[in-house]
C-alpha cells in the first residue's frame, strides 16, 4: 500500500491500496482515532489513549470528527498529544529527530508451572527472568529506565504496572519491583482469581548509552538516593515512599499528586488549555480545606454566597470560622484569629470553574481575599459553602 503520512500508509498497506495525495483526507475520514495508537512512541502511548478515550466521550471518534474541531483548539487543549493526533489524522508526516535510532521494547516472559499462589515460591523464575532481561540489555548495549510488568493468573485475570526511574541493568532491582507488584495485587480487594501462571517483563524505550538521570545528578549521589529509596520501599512496601508530582489542573489541589517512588502513573498534561484555572498557587496549601463563612456584616442572616451566574450575592466584609471552629489541626493554627470575625480588606474574583464535568467534578468558584492583617487566603465555593484552600502570609 502507498499513501501520505504514517497513519494513511499503514492503513493503505493493510487494505492493499494506493491512495493518491488528493484522496488522503477522505481515506482517513471514517478511520477511528484508535488506529493512531500504532503510530506514536511508547512514551506517549498512555497519554494518547487517555486523550482518545476523552474525545470518544464527547462524540469525537473518527479522524474527520477531530479535524472538524480545528487544529488550533485541539493543540491548545491537548498539547503535544493533540498535535501528534491532529498530524496523523490529517495525513501529515511525523518528524523523527536525526541521529536517534529507534529500538523496540525488550520483553522476557516466564510461565509459572506450580507455586503461583505464594510469592516465595515464585522467587526462582522471577530472578531468572530479571537476569535474562538485564543481560539482554547489556549484550545489546542498551539502557532503559522504565519497566512494565504484566502478570496473568489461571483465571484469565491480569495485572499491569509500570515502574519508571529504575536501573534495569541491575537484575536485583527488577526482581524487587516484580515482588512489589505481586504483593500489591495479592493484597488488593480484587486480587488474582487463581494461581499466577505467567510473568512478562518489558524494558520500555531502550536506547544506546550509559545509564543517566538528570533528577539527582550523576554518579554516587544518584546511586545513594536510589538505593535508599529502594531500601525503604523494600522494608515498608512500595507505597511507603511517596513523591509529589505536578500535573495539569484547574486549581492548586488537583495539580499535585503523590505517587510512589519509581511508579509510572499517567498524569494529566500540563500543556493545553485549562480555561478558568487558578493561576498563582498559594504559598501554603492545606492538606484538607478549612470550612469558613463570609458575611456582609456581623450578625446572623448576612452570609455571602455565589449565585448561579457565578457572582457574589453581596460584598463580603468579614471572614468567620465555619463548622470546625475548634483547633483540631495545624491548619486551624495557621488561620489563627478566624475563630472571631476577621475583616476583609479586598477581594479578587470569584472565578467560576466548571471543571471536568464529564469526569464527575463538581462546579466551583475560587476567590482571593486580603484580610486586614495583610494575609491573603484562597477561598473556594463548592457544595454551598466556603472553604479556605491555602494561605499567603
Amino acid at each position: 500500500g502507498i499513501a501520505d503520512g504514517p497513519l494513511a500508509s499503514t492503513e493503505a498497506a493493510r487494505a492493499g491500496r494506493i491512495i493518491p495525495s488528493d484522496d488522503t483526507l477522505s481515506f482517513l475520514g471514517p478511520l477511528g482515532l484508535s488506529s493512531a495508537l500504532g503510530c506514536v512512541p511508547t512514551s506517549m502511548d498512555e497519554r494518547m489513549r487517555a486523550t482518545i478515550q476523552l474525545l470518544a466521550g464527547l462524540g469525537i471518534t473518527t479522524c474527520s470528527d477531530l479535524r472538524g474541531l480545528g487544529r488550533g483548539p485541539v493543540c491548545e487543549r491537548f498539547g503535544d498529544v493533540g498535535q501528534r493526533l491532529w498530524t496523523l489524522a490529517s495525513g501529515g508526516d511525523v518528524v523523527v529527530p536525526l541521529g536517534v535510532r529507534a529500538h523496540s521494547d525488550l520483553s522476557v516472559e516466564r510461565d509459572i508451572d506450580s507455586g503461583g499462589e505464594r510469592i516465595e515460591t515464585m522467587t526462582i523464575p522471577v530472578t531468572r527472568a530479571a537476569d535474562e532481561l538485564s543481560g539482554r540489555l547489556f549484550r545489546a548495549g542498551l539502557v532503559s529506565h522504565t519497566l512494565r510488568i504484566d502478570v496473568t493468573d489461571g483465571g484469565g485475570s491480569s495485572r499491569t504496572r509500570t515502574w519508571s526511574g529504575c536501573d534495569l541493568s541491575v537484575s536485583a532491582d527488577i526482581a524487587l519491583r516484580v515482588r512489589w507488584t505481586l504483593t500489591g495485587w495479592m493484597s488488593a480487594t480484587q486480587g488474582p482469581s487463581g494461581e499466577v501462571r505467567s510473568i512478562r517483563l518489558t524494558a520500555c524505550d531502550p536506547h544506546p548509552g550509559d545509564s543517566a538521570s538528570a533528577l539527582w545528578g550523576r554518579g554516587h549521589r544518584e546511586a545513594d538516593v536510589s538505593r535508599s529509596a529502594v531500601r525503604i520501599q523494600g522494608l515498608a512496601g512500595p507505597d511507603a515512599l511517596l513523591m509529589p508530582r505536578v500535573q495539569g489542573g484547574y486549581d492548586p489541589r488537583s495539580r499535585v499528586v503523590m505517587a510512589p517512588w519509581g511508579a509510572g502513573e499517567a498524569l494529566r498534561s500540563r500543556s493545553g488549555a485549562w480555561e478558568g484555572a487558578v493561576s498563582k498557587p498559594p504559598a501554603t496549601l492545606f492538606e484538607e480545606p478549612v470550612p469558613v463563612r463570609l458575611t456582609a456584616s456581623i450578625g446572623a442572616g448576612s452570609d455571602v454566597c455565589v449565585d448561579q451566574r457565578g457572582a457574589l450575592t453581596a460584598p463580603p466584609a468579614y471572614l468567620c470560622a465555619g463548622r470546625s471552629a475548634h483547633r483540631e489541626s495545624d491548619r486551624c493554627d495557621a488561620l489563627a484569629g478566624l475563630v472571631g470575625p476577621a475583616r476583609i480588606r479586598s477581594v479578587a474574583g470569584p472565578w467560576p470553574v466548571a471543571g471536568r464535568w464529564w469526569e464527575g467534578e463538581r462546579a466551583r468558584a475560587y476567590m482571593r481575599a486580603t484580610l486586614e492583617d495583610g494575609r491573603v487566603v484562597l477561598l473556594v465555593w463548592s457544595g454551598g459553602e466556603w472553604m479556605v484552600e491555602g494561605l499567603d502570609e
